[in-house]
């Protein structure tokens, strides 16, 4: 072993490059000076492995670089690294068009840029500023199928879909639809439906499996057709909607050509890490079998590019690439170590602030404890995307998961989460402004998130979360909500649609709180796990009151489509923490009510003020009384009141709870008490 130094600026492959004369050698340390640019132009995949290779920082840094014209193969064996040096600036890391630092053209995908890191190597990033640019793929995935079959007609009265001829598909089979046009109102690209009602050419589809036909509203325009999935488990060829045969970036060569087979299956991750052996125009042959059955539109994502970091190393806690700051990564960072259901190492693990446009792919985390970065390529293959990490924005596609983010709060999230088995597992505060589909679970025990995008196609939107808000659309799922749950849903057009699990049920407390219901303002209802509030005027509209008790035509309460299992142990929230500032004094809270029970028993409507009691004691006054039917429509003359003492000027927070059932009756609350 030797420890070869940089001589002057040159080609890795020039004696002339190194001191001594000689270029480094198989299991050599190099050292690249400050102020000496080398262009890798070898091809070390035939070495061991180098030891370190160390790009020295100064006041002209040195630089390791790849560009136009050459291809680079550098191998680092394991136990080694690549690393850098800190000297007023940092070493640097570059691959792009012309060599320059600070030029942004992309390497020509005719030239290639591998760094291997064996066994435990990896890249050290702590001195290094890294700008990586490759050549983008025009297409980052395909999507696949089994059989296309082109649609003759689609009744709107019927909403029955007559197909060119008999289709075969049987009831609650999975089905995409594509147009040239329009598509059928309100049906939408990229989305399972299921068969329902087949017969002969005939079919209806349906959100959900063993659903209700949708209601379609229009006909839709061009050549409409259905597809489903590949089944073929004995087979590696696979049929495909998208033609990639000009893409440059799409080839069989080996090392380059590695792909991710995602399928929506809603129970588990469904991935398989393959390689591309034939590309034709309608369909892919993969390096070995598809191992399950797979969604219509299941995507094969291309994860190679024509510059790589590649691991080998086989433990899930090893970094790829440590402690990069401010770096560009648009490039290639996997572990090609893990296959299955198998998961090693880490693409980027402590590394903030960087630009992540490249793919990240076979890693047990994509990044581990890494902040602030921006991500617009793709994240496929691995077992987490994000693990406790935090403030990153990600505009590009996170797909073939088991989590998406896990433990990470607070990230801005724009692209398309899909085919993953959790979206969101115990991750709080983040913004989500793109697409969640296809996922066993889009939010689970995650809270205080805000979804101004779209959550579709999911077997539950939210399971066990609290205190979220949904600004978009959520629909298409086995279970929008799994109650106990608290989220909040604003201006969200499908909220009658919604399918919820838990209610009229055992289950514990969950509400779903709706404001500008169907996007009609002032428009409130709260979907509860023990029946429905709603903001209700009291016009005599069906059984509303036909005037509140002030006269006019104001907005009651209304608690109505009560569930059998409503109770004392199963309490629904008519009034939930309404506050009141009030002065330090005696006070009596009078709230009026009407019912169209035939009675509520004593103690089953309960009135609850909680009030600042003597010595500053959070204290509790209630009211319980029976409350009988009412007379008419206009009668406001049953009441429950609290009287209390406030000790200090402060908040008086009310609640009012029902927990009686009475089959297809109301409860009416006028929501402004007398304060006497």
């Amino acid at each position: 072993m030797a420890t070869i130094t940089s001589n002057a600026s040159g080609n890795w492959s020039a004696g002339a490059t190194w001191v001594g004369g000689v270029k480094p050698a198989d299991g050599d340390d190099v050292v690249i000076a400050a102020g000496h640019n080398i262009l890798m132009d070898d091809n070390l995949s035939a070495y061991v492995g180098l030891f370190s290779v160390t790009i020295n920082g100064g006041v002209t840094p040195g630089m390791l670089y790849f560009k136009t014209g050459t291809s680079g193969y550098l191998k680092i064996r394991t136990g080694y690294n690549l690393v850098g040096t800190l000297d007023t600036n940092k070493g640097r890391l570059l691959a792009n068009s012309d060599g320059i630092w600070g030029n942004t053209g992309a390497l020509p995908f005719a030239d290639k840029a591998v760094i291997d890191l064996q066994g435990t190597s990896q890249l050290n990033a702590t001195n290094l500023d890294i700008a990586l640019y490759c050549t983008q793929p025009s297409n980052n995935y395909v999507r696949t199928y089994k059989s296309l079959k082109d649609v003759l007609s689609v009744d709107i009265t019927t909403d029955v879909i007559t197909m060119t001829a008999a289709h075969g598909w049987a009831v609650n089979t999975q089905v995409m639809i594509q147009s040239s046009g329009t598509l059928p109102t309100p049906l939408v690209a990229d989305t399972i439906y299921y068969v329902t009602a087949p017969g002969g050419s005939d079919l209806k589809l349906a959100l959900t499996s063993g659903g209700a036909a949708i209601d379609l509203t229009s006909a839709g325009s061009g050549t409409i057709q259905i597809y489903d999935g590949h089944t073929d488990t004995t087979t590696a060829t696979m049929n495909v909607l998208d033609d990639v045969t000009a893409d440059s970036a799409w080839v069989t060569t080996d090392g380059h050509n590695r792909v991710v087979l995602v399928s929506i299956n809603l129970s588990e991750c469904d991935q398989q890490r393959l390689q591309l052996t034939t590309i034709t125009a309608g369909s892919i042959t993969l390096s070995a079998n598809v191992d399950s059955i797979q969604s219509p539109g299941a995507r094969i994502y291309l994860s190679s590019r024509n510059i790589s970091i590649r691991s080998a190393g086989t433990s899930t806690s090893q970094a790829i690439i440590n402690t990069a700051t401010l770096c560009i990564f648009q490039c290639e960072i996997i572990n090609t170590a893990g296959s299955g259901t198998t998961f090693y190492g880490i693409g980027l693990n402590s590394s903030n602030d960087n630009t992540v446009s490249g793919t990240i792919s076979g890693c047990y985390f994509g990044f581990y404890s890494s902040h602030g970065n921006k991500v617009s390529g793709m994240i496929s293959g691995c077992y987490y995307g994000f693990y406790s990490s935090n403030g990153n924005k990600v505009s590009g596609m996170i797909s073939g998961l088991s989590y998406g983010f896990g433990f990470s709060d607070k990230n801005t999230i724009s692209g398309t989460i899909s085919g993953c088995v959790f979206g969101f597992y115990l991750s709080n505060g983040n913004k989500v402004l793109g697409m969640i589909s296809g996922l066993s679970y889009g939010f689970y025990l995650s809270d205080v998130n805000i979804v101004s995008g779209t959550i579709s196609g999911c077997y539950y939107g939210f399971y066990f979360n609290s205190n979220n808000i949904v600004l978009g659309t959520i629909s298409g799922c086995n279970y929008e909500i799994r109650f106990p749950e608290i989220v909040t849903l604003r201006n969200v057009n499908t909220v009658s649609a919604l399918s919820i699990y838990g209610r009229n049920t055992a289950y514990s407390f969950g509400r779903v709180r709706c404001e500008n219901l169907a996007r009609v303002d002032g428009v409130h209802k709260i979907f509860d796990c023990f029946g429905d509030i709603i903001k209700t005027a009291c016009n005599g509209v069906g059984n509303a009151p036909s005037v509140d008790p002030d006269g006019g035509n104001g907005s009651c309460i209304e608690a109505s489509n009560i569930k059998s299992n409503c109770s004392q142990a199963n309490k629904l929230i008519v009034i939930e923490e309404q506050r009141l500032w009030m002065a330090a004094a005696l006070h009596t809270l009078t709230y009026k009510v009407q019912t169209t029970y035939a009675d509520i028993a004593a103690g089953n409507l309960k009135l609850i003020a909680k009030y600042i009691g003597a010595d500053g004691v959070i204290t509790e006054a209630t009211d319980a009384p029976a409350i009988n039917q009412r007379t008419s429509t206009s009668d406001w003359t049953q009441t429950l009141a609290v009287t209390f003492t406030s000790s200090v000027p402060g908040w008086v927070t009310i609640s009012m709870e029902l927990m009686e059932y009475e089959a297809g009756n109301e409860l009416y609350v006028w929501p402004n008490p007398v304060i006497s």
